[in-house]
Order: structure tokens, then sequence, then C-alpha cells
């Protein structure tokens, strides 16, 4: 019996127009009044996710930053929220400044940028949320540590520069979360991690989960759960990571398997 739906947003439960079908919606609002707990698991701030969240009505924590905060929407506080420490921030930041890297930061409450490029354009024309752009290098700017930083290039480049960052960076996680962009957080930080949490503060283990993704930044929780699918418009090679399988979020994949575990009695309260 499965009692935790655990879903990516982005190219999973959102379609190719980055919105809730009002099928994807009636089959998470069927599921809650069964008894089940929906969390939505993003790689987006919490700006972000928020709309989505408030669209279905979530009763459960929402996970954002790719793991590193984890949001109680009902009591309006973060659960839980990690940083990567100022030193290596700007670090990271100062190489890919010296690369020509577009890269964004992320305090914990907006997000911002040196200045406007086609990077930033795609990244706000996704979420709908404004950058904010600062008219220096975030290596310069930034005063804290920071919840997430994101890099944004052309998918070709996306696995060299995941493997050299990571050696210049070895307590720092980098992760593709598409094609073309690099999630970075905290050593130890990913969607497995915080769901991990998540399922503890709701009394449920990780085989009553039942949890949907696409990227690489979604395999770790995929594979920690009961029942975790990949949807079909994932890569091959994330696919290649995977037990179990969708359809694709063009086709309302994650509303299929949950609409089939609800008629066979497989999902909600025991």
């Amino acid at each position: 019996m499965y009692r935790v739906i655990a879903s990516d947003m982005d190219d999973t439960l959102l379609n190719e127009k980055g919105v809730l079908s009002p099928r994807t919606v009636a089959a998470l609002k069927r599921a809650m009044e069964a008894g089940a707990y929906v969390v939505l698991a993003s790689g987006r701030m919490l700006e972000a996710a928020r709309p989505f969240a408030r669209q279905v009505g979530v009763n459960a924590p929402v996970i954002t930053y790719n793991g590193a905060m984890v949001y109680d929407m009902e009591k309006g506080t973060a659960l839980n929220s990690l940083t990567i420490d100022l030193e290596t921030a700007r670090g990271i930041c100062a190489m890919a400044e010296e690369m020509g890297i577009y890269i964004q930061v992320y305090p914990g409450e907006g997000y911002f940028a040196q200045e406007r490029t086609k990077y930033t354009e795609l990244y706000e024309n996704s979420i709908k949320v404004p950058c904010g752009i600062v008219g220096k290098p975030m290596s310069q700017w930034i005063t804290t540590g920071q919840v997430k930083l994101l890099m944004i290039g052309e998918k070709e480049d996306t696995q060299a520069r995941i493997d050299l960052f990571s050696k210049a960076f070895p307590g720092v996680s980098f992760m593709m979360s598409r094609p073309n962009y690099i999630e970075i957080v905290a050593r130890g930080v990913d969607k497995r991690f915080a769901l991990e949490k998540t399922l503890e503060s709701l009394g449920v283990t990780a085989e009553q989960c039942l949890a949907f993704g696409d990227g690489q930044n979604d395999v770790s929780m995929l594979n920690f759960v009961g029942a975790g699918y990949c949807v079909k418009n994932a890569s091959q090679g994330v696919q290649d990571k995977c037990r179990f399988f969708a359809p694709a979020n063009t086709q309302d994949g994650p509303a299929q398997i949950i609409e089939e575990m609800l008629d066979k009695g497989l999902l909600g309260k025991e």
C-alpha cells in the first residue's frame, strides 16, 4: 500500500507547456482524498514551486532547491535548509566566470545573475519568476552562503563541466537536472536526502512511497522508494538507471500510474 506520492515537477509532473494538466491535478486530488500525501520534489526555488503546490493543495512539505530546503506550506516555515558555504560558493562562481559560463545564485529568497543573457530569459520563461540582475560578477556580489547555484549552457558541455567542477570542488554536489542545467548544492544534499527526512516527519517508510522523475537529479530518489517511476521522456542515460517506467509527461504519465494505483486500491490509507 503506497501512502506518499513524491514527484519531480519540470518535464515530469508538468506537461510540455510547463503546466499541470487538469488530469494530473484531478489524479493528485483524488489520491489525497484517498488518504495519500503529495510531496512536490523540485530543483526549483520555493517561489517557483509554491503556485503549483497551491494549485494542487498539497498536504505535505515541499522539497525545493533540489533537496536543499524542505518547506512546510501550512506553517510557512522551512523544516530543513542546507547551504554551500560562502568561500566555496565564491570559488565556484569565480571559476564559472573565468570560463565564461553563465551562473545564477540562490541565497534563499529570489535568484540573481550578473547580467541578462539568453540563458536568463530561457530560465525566466520556464519558471515565470523574474531574475534579479545585479550588474557585477556573482563571485564579488554574494556575501553569504548559498542554498543553490545553477549553471546553464549548451547540453553538449554539461557532463564535461560536471566532471571538471566536481574535481575542483569535491565538497559540493553537481547534478544535471535538464540536459543543459547543472544544479549545485551542498555535499550530501539531493532529493533522496530531503525525501527521507520528509517521510520520517510523516511517519511513512520509503517502501510506502511512490515517486516520479526524469532527470539525473531524480535517480537517487527513484531508487530509494518502493516504486520509483522514470517518465519515458527522460534521457536514455537516466532510464538505464531506473526500474519502473511511466508514459511521458506529454501523456500525463504520472497521472496514469496514480489512477491505476487508485483503481487497484494500492494508494491511500491502509
